[in-house]
């Protein structure tokens, strides 16, 4: 009987608290950028957008609590501090951003891998007490053949509910 019961009241309970946990959760809006195809996350990874390249080039856009809430200058130099430390090289200056009235900024880093040399693109944008964070690496030269279309569809992201 127990068994019976714990059965019928599972299901309709590991909904209820899939629905709250999503409901929590702030998906990021992005367009899709020029020449990638969207991939489908999963339910439970629906805070995640992805889309990738015929070549492989992942382009990845999350959201995570801003806690401790700091401003935007800290999470940059946080981010910026930590993969340096981690080897990264700043192939440039980074990059203010502005996303449908979020403030960001831009960072593409130098990874040699090999005789081959990745960038590596991080972006942090603040929406509310949201960080929205991008990411997208590839080999250089098909880094360059997207970037536009990266760049441009930075420009879109926007936060919604799941």
């Amino acid at each position: 009987m127990k068994t019976l019961l714990t059965k019928k009241f599972s299901v309709p309970l590991l909904i209820a608290v899939s629905i709250l946990l999503a409901a929590g959760c702030a998906k990021p809006k992005v367009d899709k950028p020029q020449g990638f195809a969207e991939v489908e996350t999963g339910m439970f990874s629906g805070a995640v957008y992805k889309a990738v390249s015929p070549e492989g080039m992942l382009y990845r856009v999350r959201t995570v609590k801003n806690y401790p809430f700091m401003e935007l200058e800290f999470w940059g130099n946080s981010l910026k501090n930590q993969l340096i430390k981690e080897g990264y090289h700043l192939s440039g200056e980074e990059i203010d951003l502005e996303a449908e009235g979020s403030e960001g900024i831009l960072f593409e880093w130098i990874l040699p891998y090999g005789s081959d040399d990745y960038i590596y693109m991080t972006a942090i944008l603040l929406s509310g007490r949201r960080i929205i964070i991008a990411e997208s690496a590839a080999e250089h030269t098909v880094y360059k053949k997207y970037r536009g279309s990266i760049l441009d569809s930075l420009k879109t992201i926007s936060l919604g509910l799941l």
